[in-house]
C-alpha cells in the first residue's frame, strides 16, 4: 500500500496550484465545485458517491471519514476501485485532503516553496517509515 499511497501524493501534489484547488465563496473547500473542480478526495471519489454528498449537502464542510461512513450506510462505494484499498488508512486520506483544503501550502506553481513542500516531504517520509 506504501506506493499506492505515494503515486496518489505525486499525483496530488502535479495537480493542484492555488488556483486550481476545489473551492468555492463562502464554502471553502468542496468535494466538487461548481465548475467541476475536485479536492483532494474529490478526485478520487466515485461519481455516485460526489452526487450523493452533494444532494446531501456534505460537499463542504465534513470530513472525509464522516462521508465515507455516510457513504457506506448508503451502500455507496466512497472511492474509485484503483484507491479503495486507501480506505483502509483514513489517516493518510485525511491528511491528503489536509494538503489540499490549506491555501498556504499552494502557489500559482503549485506547492509553496515552504509550508508545502515540508509538509510533502514530511508525509513522504512518514509513508516510507509505515507511519502514515
Amino acid at each position: 500500500m506504501k506506493e499506492l499511497k505515494l503515486e496518489l501524493l505525486k499525483e496530488t501534489v502535479e495537480h493542484y496550484n492555488v488556483n486550481t484547488r476545489s473551492t468555492m465563496p463562502d464554502m471553502g473547500c468542496v468535494y466538487e465545485s461548481d465548475t467541476g473542480r475536485n479536492c483532494a478526495m474529490g478526485r478520487i471519489m466515485t461519481p455516485e458517491a460526489l452526487e450523493w454528498v452533494k444532494k446531501n449537502g456534505m460537499n463542504s464542510g465534513v470530513s472525509f471519514v464522516r462521508v465515507a461512513y455516510a457513504l457506506r450506510a448508503a451502500q455507496i462505494a466512497p472511492l474509485k476501485e484503483k484507491w479503495m484499498p486507501l480506505m483502509e488508512d483514513m489517516w493518510f486520506l485525511e491528511a491528503l485532503q489536509s494538503l489540499h483544503d490549506h491555501q498556504e501550502m499552494w502557489d500559482e506553481n503549485g506547492l509553496s516553496a515552504d509550508f508545502g513542500q515540508r509538509r510533502v516531504e514530511e508525509m513522504s517520509r512518514k509513508i516510507h517509515q509505515g507511519t502514515l
